[in-house]
């Protein structure tokens, strides 16, 4: 292979003529944990806080759970930490204090020849080649020879703190997103919560009737209080693979995103697959197995799903379906669907689901009520794409930047 004049071949990859290749102990100090007594740990903030693994870790920094007067191992402020033990193994954090460390967890320090969030961009960048080399198939482990010996290109330090700030700006561009996200949802579940209650009304809906007590509180004179299971029907319809043959569209509960009303993937049936429901366009889906996990969806086509997702038909003349789908994910409908049978695989209970009261306005009042929230989910999923897109980005951009197969000036 032709190496392109300023770069050189090394062991992990063409890179500059001027970077090197150095073992991380080489340009950092690595600090493995270690437990205090147990005696020692207390949640009165007496001692040092303490961190003995991913309890600790947030997506950024640690929070303060319990403290130790007996500290061993301690990091530092501005400090790489990174969870050496168990399933969470490779799960990375910035230090934003003193802390003293468990044996769950190293702390990398950067020396005068490097830059701190450029190792950890690395880290992050190696993390799959890394957890290639633990030890343990069940709960791996990283050891202190493995962190130790991990090679990495290293630029000056000018250069590894250019190349840190170019990607420590994506960050923070996908963390305002987060926050956006996070911000847009608040709003949608406060709009759920009047408009869905009847406690504001849209521009021309109001009857100027008022109001009138319920069993569960007041709601518009022009609506009516009905149980669920008189709004919808459960669609019965079963498909068997064995003797209907295979379906080319197939939803089970992991191809259904958790609380955003999504479809992450699909898959298609086999003459050896279960049995399955049918499901047609409009209908809504919803998990009945461990329902506080909020999987629904509206379906925009026909298919089968899993016999562990109810597929719910609106009634005609009482209900819509885009309605009936926004009062699925309200929180009290997600706590009535949790009132469950069965110990270790919970269900939720029908019998309990169709008496969910839920406050009706007239059919057009429902269409609008629908469209307004739909609108917001819309901008939520597009904050979403775009949040995607940008996560995509900044790995391209380590592609580049941290094999500099790309210089910045």
């Amino acid at each position: 292979m032709e190496v392109k004049p300023g770069y050189k071949q090394t062991e992990v990859g063409v890179i500059p003529e001027d970077w090197e290749i150095q073992k991380l102990d080489v340009i950092a100090e690595i600090i493995m944990g270690q437990s205090p007594r147990g005696s020692s740990y207390n949640k009165k903030q007496q001692g040092l806080p303490l961190i003995n693994g991913p309890t600790e870790f947030t997506n950024k920094t640690p929070i303060k759970i319990q403290w130790t007067t007996e500290p061993t191992k301690t990091c530092k402020k501005d400090d790489l930490l990174i969870c050496v033990r168990g399933s969470s193994t490779g799960r990375m954090n910035i230090s934003n204090d003193e802390y003293c460390i468990g044996r769950g967890v190293s702390a990398i320090r950067s020396n005068s020849n490097s830059n701190t969030k450029y190792i950890t961009y690395q880290l992050e960048s190696a993390i799959r080649d890394l957890l290639s080399l633990t030890t343990g198939s069940t709960f791996p482990n990283l050891n202190s020879d493995t962190i130790r010996s991990l090679k990495i290109p290293v630029p000056r330090v000018k250069e590894q703190t250019a190349i840190a700030t170019a990607l420590s700006d994506v960050d923070a561009l996908i963390s305002g997103l987060d926050r956006l996200i996070e911000k847009k949802r608040a709003i949608k579940q406060a709009a759920m919560q009047e408009l869905l209650t009847g406690k504001r009304r849209l521009p021309g809906f109001d009857s100027g009737e008022g109001y009138k007590q319920t069993e569960v509180g007041e709601i518009p004179e022009d609506w009516e209080l009905f149980p669920f299971g008189n709004m919808i029907k459960i669609r019965g319809e079963k498909f068997n693979p064995k003797k209907d043959g295979v379906s080319n569209y197939c939803i089970e509960l992991e191809h259904i995103s958790q609380g955003k009303g999504s479809i992450i993937g699909h898959s298609v049936t086999t003459t050896n697959s279960s049995l399955k429901n049918k499901f047609k366009n409009n209908d809504i889906l919803f998990g009945k197995l461990r329902s506080y996990l909020r999987k629904y969806w509206l379906a925009n086509r026909e298919g089968v799903t899993s016999t562990e997702i109810w597929v719910f038909t609106a009634i005609n003349g009482i209900s819509v379906p885009e309605f009936i789908f926004q009062v699925i994910q309200m929180d009290d409908f997600i706590e009535c669907s949790t009132v469950a049978y069965g110990t270790h695989m919970p269900r939720a209970d029908w019998n309990v689901v169709k008496m969910y009261m839920v406050p009706l306005p007239p059919l057009p009042e429902q269409t609008a009520i629908a469209t307004v929230l739909s609108d917001m989910d819309a901008e939520i999923s597009a904050l979403e794409t775009r949040r995607a897109k940008t996560i995509s980005l900044k790995q391209g951009m380590m592609q580049e930047l941290l094999t500099g197969r790309i210089r910045l000036v």
